[in-house]
């Protein structure tokens, strides 16, 4: 091998690990889930009364976000749902005539 003097050049190689950009997590996706009322029409509200629409209705949950829905519709016993991401794509319910009382 051939000896170096102070005047050759020596190539200096970076052997320290290279940062990566951190890769970012992919955000789930919102599900989306269908609200259906028999009969249809009734008024969707959310946890603090918030009208979010009329039935049928279709509602987006964050994977990590649980709803407190309340259904109501005249003439009609209100209805409370729970949503999360284990609910299912389509919910139905019937809702239940409200009894008057005979005189």
């Amino acid at each position: 091998p051939a000896a170096t003097t102070p005047n050759d050049t020596v190539a200096a190689v970076d052997t320290t690990p290279k940062e990566t950009a951190p890769v970012e997590e992919k955000k789930p996706e919102p599900i989306r889930i269908k609200i259906l009322t028999e009969p249809g029409g009734a008024t969707v509200e959310d946890e603090k009364g918030n009208e979010l629409g009329e039935t049928p209705l279709e509602i987006r949950v964050e994977p990590e976000q649980v709803r407190e829905l309340r259904l109501t519709k005249k003439g009609f016993e209100p209805l409370a749902i729970t949503l999360d991401k284990e609910s299912e794509e389509r919910i139905e319910h019937t809702l239940t005539r409200v009894k008057v009382a005979k005189k």
